[in-house]
Formats: structure tokens, sequence, C-alpha cells
């Protein structure tokens, strides 16, 4: 049996349709990804650089904020805003979101890069570090600042659902006007 020149067509598009809606809906879910990664990681470098400007040392030659950081997401315990001071490779200070534990930073993380690492009850985080000469200190401080990566991932599941179902909406459409 032959199949008449539109029914064929109707084959080929409707393929052509379920095959090519995947693949762009699969790129632009990588892309929303990334732009929502590139957008949070900005957000960690601006804090970096806002609590390095409050950077000080005291007459002790202790390690000292100039003015107290504030923000609200690194007070609240364990809520994977943390933001950490090493000095001599041992911790200084830490916000109070960390309570009393400690972050694993990886010694050799250049400045500003993304990392991503383990919070104090393992929950995933993704920060940067910054290295900060200050007067009077031998060696440079090293500036922790994370931020949990369940932020991101709940953002791209959010955008994948809804993505998903316009997609197949669109798919829907358009084999229903192929056909008709």
């Amino acid at each position: 049996m032959r199949l008449s020149i539109s029914a064929r067509l109707i084959g080929i598009s409707v393929v052509t349709i379920i095959a090519l809606l995947p693949l762009f809906g699969y790129a632009l879910s990588r892309s929303f990804l990334d732009s929502a990664q590139a957008s949070f990681d900005q957000h960690i470098g601006a804090y970096l650089v806002f609590l390095a400007g409050r950077l000080d040392t005291n007459a002790e030659g202790e390690i000292i904020f100039s003015r107290e950081p504030g923000d609200d997401r690194f007070e609240q315990l364990y809520s994977g805003w943390y933001w950490q001071l090493s000095f001599g490779g041992e911790v200084q200070k830490t916000s109070r979101s960390l309570w009393d534990e400690t972050l694993a930073a990886p010694s050799s993380a250049a400045d500003r890069q993304p990392l991503e690492l383990l919070g104090p009850r393992g929950e995933p985080l993704r920060g940067a570090v910054l290295s900060v000469a200050l007067g009077g200190l031998p060696e440079r401080v090293q500036l922790l600042v994370t931020g949990p990566r369940q932020d991101i991932d709940e953002q791209a599941a959010s955008f994948n659902w809804l993505l998903a179902r316009s997609l197949g909406l669109l798919g829907l459409i358009l084999v229903v006007a192929l056909v008709v």
C-alpha cells in the first residue's frame, strides 16, 4: 500500500516536530541553567567584594570587620548562605548561620571562580573564595562565601516544568494543525 503525498508530508512533519522539540527544549533548559548559575555566581562575587571591603585589622593585629556585615540570610542557622574567614590555614571567623561549624574550602581555589562544596549538614553549596591582602599581616586572608545549590536547582526545575508543558502543548497544536 502506497501512501499519498500529503500523508507522507504529514508523517515527515510529525516525526520532525516530535524529534526537534525535545532537542530545542534541552538547549533552552541548559541555557537557562547556565544563566541561573552565572547570576548566582555574580551575587556571590558581589558579596565577596562587599565583605572584603569591610575587613580590617585592629591594633593587636586581629582581623576584624570595620562594620558588621548585615544580611539576614547569613544569620539564619544552616541556611546555606555562609561566609568564612581564614588566615594562616585556620578559620578565624564565620557567619552566624554556620553556628560552630566550618567549611572545608579547597586551598587551591582560584579567586572568584565558582566552586562546589558540601555544607555542615551535607547539603550542596556553590560559592567562591577571594584572597585579600590586609595591611600588617604577612599572609593573605581567604574569604569564602557560599549559597545553597538548591536555589539554582529549584529555579531550573520550575523552568523545566514550564518549558515541558509549553513545548508539549506547542507540539500538540502543530501536529493537530498539520493533520487538519
